[in-house]
């Protein structure tokens, strides 16, 4: 069950009267944690909270409209009866002012008489006068939002461009020296920090303005006095930024203010070029980002601003592979490596920390820094260590998926029932050790490990019930269907010898892996997907035609190699020359013969292989796959063995084929009822077998 199921299932349960111990104690018989449980009830309560409130606000405007209603009728009714005194008559006039003597009362006037439907008047309709009576809100939203915050940030970028106007011109006609424009720069700055502090409650969006504008103008203002005027020294000038950077987030979090803290880590990543920076300063300015990122993941652990440690991460990658693009040098390997890691660590715990230490639900800007600093680790460090570590990269990559395959039990540890964070910890170790084989070997480990990864995935999914994991191995062994055509086609002739080689036993294990996983899918046909069950079919008719594909290109492989040691030079050492070559070339349209006829004969045995298989397994797809290879290899006998091959071969095929048909022909009729009771018993044609079937 899901975090959102867990609250539908607490709000059933609530409209059907149980009380709140109630549906702890059912939730609990469910299996989720307490921790989960109060999370949940919180967030039913804030929803519900919620609703309640825009119910309340929706009978306050309908309570609205229903006296304007109501006055607007009272009104009509008095101008009817005023008019109804007489068609076409002048209105009396009113009465004259009398006075009313001392000690007497004057009579309330009488109501008018109740006049009912004939009067005219139209009912009262609820929903005519809400259409008629709305409001625009959005309108009035635009408005405030115009006027009460556009204004005053488009006032604050004015009064910005306006000190700075003054300062040129001022500095122009001599009336402010240096010291003194820092000074009032500095002024001006604080001056805006106590008003945005002092208006914080009263005016929370025009002290937010004012807040950050202050930060603004304390940067600039101490920017300038270090690198126009040269006022403070360099260890000066990066503790006050540091100081504005640190006053900045403090401000941020008491006015609960996003965007104060924006302009706090914008002003905080900008240091080094409000500073300057060389290559001697990598230690400085490396700690400084490292212990800013840690400030921008307190703030998001303290507000719901997780969106802060993404700008974070982007404006430490920028630094990084500035620096790098820069200064860098092999020297500075270790120091730089060290510096990288740090970073990947934070980043890393700041992708879980507020799912496994708070025990909230993931967001996107999680799962991205998960992503984009796994990958900004591995190939930036992968950039670095290759000149040097060369030979190692792959265990780098084993490494990383090592330590996400850890993350990701951790987190499961705390959240069984799994998450977006475990799965996409788990996508990632998965990755790196796909990607670690190719970088530590070359050539048909890769194809046999990748392989075996892939079998292991999709058990391994089965086992735990995710199809996620089942995807991924699928993923894999197309990857490794891939590699088999593109990279495993070389033989050496000159040395061939049949099955005992590289290639066949390559494809043999790959073959088996195919197998395996198309076997373990047909096992669990009723529990698994229905997305998933055309895999099965799929997976064997691959695994056959690799099996063939490899008998075919061995048997080639093999009478190629006969005639290459029938051109031998070797062989023609002694002897009249002429006769050595026309016997070469005799033996070779042998060879050629015998070697055509061998493919014929392996697909013929093949498709019968094939046929009894899919008989006795009651699946379908495979006895079609026979039948067309049959269909196959009658054409190949006929129109290409009949014309191509030595009569001696011919006659061999045309006599070993008629056999095979007739031979498969015979059984299918003479066990027709007992073969097509044992396939239809139960057999994968396409349709879902019964939950018994295997």
């Amino acid at each position: 069950m899901s975090h959102p199921d867990l609250i539908q299932y607490i709000r059933d349960m609530v409209r059907e009267g149980r009380s709140w111990s109630e549906v702890k104690d059912a939730l609990v018989k469910e299996g989720w944690a307490d921790e989960d449980i109060r999370h949940g009830l919180a967030e039913y309560a804030t929803q519900e909270a919620f609703e309640l409130r825009k119910d309340v606000s929706n009978i306050k405007s309908e309570f609205k409209d229903l006296v304007r209603e109501l006055k607007q009728s009272i009104t009509e009714e008095l101008r009817e009866q005023g008019a109804s005194g007489g068609a076409g008559a002048a209105a009396p006039a009113p009465p004259p002012y009398q006075t009313v003597p001392s000690g007497a009362t004057r009579e309330a006037p009488a109501p008018p008489p109740y006049r009912g439907e004939s009067s005219g008047s139209q009912p009262y309709r609820p929903s005519a006068l809400k259409a008629e009576t709305q409001k625009p809100f959005a309108s009035r939203d635009l408005e405030a939002r115009i006027g009460g915050q556009w204004f005053a940030r488009i006032g604050i970028v004015a009064m910005l461009i306006g000190f700075a106007t003054f300062f040129a011109y001022a500095v122009n006609q001599g009336w402010i020296n240096e010291p003194m424009r820092v000074v009032i720069g500095v002024a001006c700055g604080a001056l805006a920090l106590v008003l945005g502090e002092m208006w914080r409650e009263r005016y929370p969006t025009y002290s937010q303005i004012l807040t950050g504008g202050g930060l603004a103008l304390e940067y600039f203002s101490f920017y300038a006095a270090f690198s126009f005027y040269g006022l403070i020294p360099f260890p000066v000038a990066f503790l006050i930024f540091t100081a504005i950077t640190a006053s900045g987030g403090w401000l941020a979090l008491r006015a609960n203010a996003v965007g104060v803290a924006i302009i706090a880590i914008l002003g905080g990543f900008s240091t080094p070029i409000f500073l300057g920076w060389d290559k001697n300063q990598i230690g400085l300015y490396f700690t400084y980002f490292a212990i800013l990122d840690l400030g921008v993941l307190g703030l998001a652990a303290l507000r719901p601003w997780r969106a802060l440690n993404l700008l974070s991460f982007i404006a430490t990658l920028v630094w990084m592979l500035s620096w790098y693009g820069g200064f860098y040098a092999s020297a500075d390997l270790p120091l730089f490596m060290a510096f990288l890691t740090l970073f990947f660590v934070i980043f890393t715990l700041a992708g879980i920390a507020h799912h496994v230490i708070r025990r909230e639900r993931e967001e996107g800007f999680d799962l991205a820094l998960l992503l984009l600093s796994a990958a900004f680790y591995f190939l930036l460090g992968h950039t670095v260590l290759k000149p040097e570590f060369g030979d190692f990269l792959g265990l780098f990559a084993a490494g990383l998926a090592g330590l996400y395959l850890f993350l990701a039990l951790l987190v499961r540890s705390i959240h069984p029932k799994g998450s977006k964070v475990t799965w996409t910890l788990v996508a990632l170790a998965i990755a790196f050790l796909t990607i670690a084989v190719p970088l530590q070997f070359d050539g048909r480990p890769i194809t046999l490990a990748w392989a075996a990864e892939a079998a292991v995935l999709v058990f391994a999914g089965f086992q735990v019930a995710s199809s996620r994991l089942r995807i991924a191995g699928v993923i894999l062994l197309t990857l490794v269907a891939l590699r088999l055509f593109a990279t495993e086609y070389e033989i050496d002739l000159q040395n061939f010898v049949p099955v005992a080689n590289g290639r066949f036993l390559t494809y043999a294990f790959a073959i088996a892996a195919m197998f395996a996983v198309a076997w373990r899918y047909k096992v669990a046909w009723a529990t698994v997907d229905k997305q998933e069950r055309f895999l099965v079919p799929t997976l064997a008719l691959a695994a056959n035609f690799f099996a063939l594909y490899i008998l075919s290109a061995e048997a080639i492989a093999y009478f190629d190699s006969e005639i290459i040691r029938s051109h031998s030079p070797s062989l023609c050492t002694t002897g009249i020359p002429p006769y050595c070559l026309s016997t070469a070339k005799a033996d070779a349209v042998g060879i050629q013969s015998a070697k055509n006829l061998s493919l014929s004969v392996i697909w013929g045995l093949y498709s019968i292989g094939m046929l009894v298989s899919g008989i006795i397994r009651r699946f379908q797809p495979v006895r079609l796959a026979a039948i067309a290879l049959f269909w196959v290899t009658i054409f190949k006998v006929f129109l290409y063995n009949s014309s191509n091959l030595e009569t001696p071969y011919r006659i061999v095929a045309f006599i070993g084929l008629g056999a095979l048909l007739l031979v498969t022909a015979y059984f299918y009729n003479r066990y027709k009822d007992r073969i097509n009771e044992f396939i239809l018993h139960r057999d994968y044609a396409g349709v879902t077998p019964s939950a018994s079937s295997p």
